[in-house]
């Protein structure tokens, strides 16, 4: 017996196979460039870390204890080293995990709603510019969204098989496994978001009964041998651990009460941006998308279009509502975009000609926004003391708004022709400019947003003996790209009122330092190296640093400098430092 609401069409693999061929150079190709980034340091040095101890159990960061993210990133990043060598191709993983995430949009939107539908959820995805960037960032943010589309994928096909059987079993228990995973990567929040997504929908279409055929033992099993065994080794080896990771990572940090607050939420406008960003050049389709989905999500009842719907919107929804929400916490609900608009997009083809005026509307909303973009953004950027440094910056937007502009009026006469699909072919090729564009950017800000410079100077001037110490912020993990690329170990000196987590108990930890501390040491006959996080507060080592202070070099906001005993030790030429004798406006 076939359900109504999710129509069967007959599957051919190769489209599929040729899409994700044409994903192949897109996602794995320029992987080894930039540098790692400020928030690609703290992965990347953990799991060299775990390679350098043999301790895969608990995380350390700058040789200490560091358990504010669960093991999988890192684990995925260390065997990858093995693989690429201890190399900015490490990104591989992430791209992998990019891939599979296409194939699953792609067998999610024909489970849903058929073939074309997949392929055009699929297209879209892949031509989107947040999904390029963040297959070529080191950050578990994409391999969570990947996990819950798996968890959702599973539970659509669960659904599908309508009286319990082996098969429905099989993907139910896919979906369980997937959560697990979800939970070993980024924490609990997965579990939040599936519940609410699958429930939802159950519960609006009316299908509560689904939820009492499944076999609730089996999935709870097979969470917990993926879940606890860390969770227990680690709880049992580190005192305080289990009231940092529930109460503090997951409660305090969703009301942006964490302690240490060691991230500056982002406001309600600029989460909402950058998610419309992401969906770059698709952002003009998802209104008319989600408005036809939710007129017939309410007319009729179809759970696929209310899974699509409450996708979106709990996951939007979700990080609204935390005042912790960073921008990037909008990704999860990138495919559901993704696949609101291949769904639209393939009943608009195929509909009357009625149905295009949402496209026309939505091309020329497109056309407009290049417009807008070509002759406005340049005057803004160079207006940003930040954008003025990369003058590359107000050459590339023009190009990628002037190629929107383009590509919107060819798609509009291709409408206008008939040629309801190749409309969409054309419109998509602003994906080339843009994933150009994107990389060269990465590159152009990879001076500001890197440790990779000052590392590589921190290895050359500092003698065997010498010491390095790093005047961090709260978020002192930020010290993993320096440790990285120095190949040494950092001594933290921690800001005032600075509270730790409760599984680190920094007065019994060597590399954490007070105030105190740091000035015995740096008025000592030891060469003493200081690096400032361009975050903290004092940013000038005068604030805190007896003179004389030598200054070693600047890399943008980031700044190295000296004690006087390195300065004798160590003849650097007059042109790598200058004496700051206690005067905060020195050169």
């Amino acid at each position: 017996m076939s359900d109504p609401l999710f129509p069967r069409f007959p599957l051919s693999p190769f489209p599929r196979f040729l899409l994700l061929s044409l994903a192949l150079p897109v996602l794995f190709t320029g992987l080894g460039a930039p540098a790692f980034m400020d928030h690609e340091g703290r992965y990347v040095e953990v799991a060299r870390e775990m390679l350098l101890t043999g301790d895969w159990l608990t995380p350390h960061l700058n040789f200490s204890v560091f358990l504010n993210k669960p093991p999988l990133p890192y684990w995925l990043t260390a065997v990858t080293f093995l693989l690429t060598g201890q190399t900015e191709y490490v990104r591989v993983w992430i791209a992998a995990a990019g891939l599979l995430l296409l194939l699953v949009t792609i067998l999610l939107g024909q489970a849903l709603a058929g073939q074309r539908a997949g392929l055009a959820a699929g297209f879209i995805l892949l031509t989107s510019g947040g999904f390029f960037l963040e297959s070529r960032l080191l950050r578990p943010d994409l391999l969570m969204t990947l996990l819950l589309s798996v968890t959702l994928l599973g539970f659509v096909k669960a659904f599908l098989s309508f009286s319990p059987t082996r098969k429905q079993a099989w993907w139910l228990t896919l979906s369980a496994a997937s959560l697990a995973v979800s939970v070993m990567t980024k924490g609990l929040v997965n579990i939040v978001l599936a519940g609410s997504i699958s429930g939802g929908a159950l519960l609006f279409c009316q299908r509560l009964e689904f939820g009492r055929r499944i076999r609730w033992p089996l999935l709870i099993v097979v969470f917990g041998v993926i879940v606890l065994p860390w969770h227990v080794a680690v709880g049992i080896r580190h005192e305080g651990f289990w009231w940092d990771y529930i109460v503090n990572q997951h409660l305090l940090f969703f009301f942006d009460k964490k302690f240490p607050r060691d991230s500056l939420p982002d406001s309600v406008g600029l989460f909402w941006t950058a998610f419309l960003g992401r969906l770059f050049p698709w952002t003009g389709f998802l209104a008319p998308a989600f408005w036809w989905a939710a007129k017939r999500a309410w007319t009729e009842r179809q759970p696929s279009l209310v899974l699509l719907i409450l996708w979106l919107s709990v996951v939007l929804g979700f990080f609204t509502a935390s005042p912790s929400r960073l921008e990037h916490y909008s990704l999860p609900a990138l495919p559901a975009a993704a696949l609101l608009i291949g769904c639209w997009w393939s009943a608009v083809s195929e509909g009357p000609a009625l149905h295009r005026r949402a496209v026309v509307t939505s091309l020329v909303l497109s056309g407009a926004i290049g417009a807008l973009g070509l002759f406005l953004l340049p005057s803004l950027l160079t207006s940003g003391a930040w954008t003025r440094e990369f003058p590359l910056l107000t050459q590339l937007a023009p190009l990628v708004c002037g190629s929107l502009f383009v590509a919107a009026c060819a798609a509009l006469f291709l409408l206008w022709r008939g040629a309801v699909q190749w409309s969409l072919m054309v419109f998509a090729c602003v994906a080339f400019p843009l994933f150009w564009s994107i990389h060269r950017t990465l590159i152009a800000i990879e001076p500001i947003n890197s440790w990779k410079p000052l590392g590589v100077r921190l290895a050359e001037v500092l003698p065997p003996d010498g010491e390095a110490i790093f005047a961090a912020s709260e978020e002192y993990q930020i010290c993993g790209g320096l440790n990285f690329y120095s190949k040494k170990p950092l001594s933290i000196l921690l800001p005032k009122g600075y509270i730790p987590p409760t599984y680190l108990h920094v007065d019994q930890q060597g590399p954490f330092l007070t105030q105190a501390d740091f000035v015995n040491r740096w008025q000592s006959q030891r060469p003493i190296v200081l690096i400032i996080d361009p975050d903290r507060q004092e940013n000038d080592p005068a604030q805190f640093a007896p003179p004389p202070v030598r200054e070693i070099g600047r890399w943008g906001t980031r700044r190295m400098v000296a004690n006087q005993a390195f300065a004798d030790r160590i003849a650097l030429a007059s042109d790598l430092y200058h004496t700051h004798d206690g005067n905060p406006s020195s050169p």
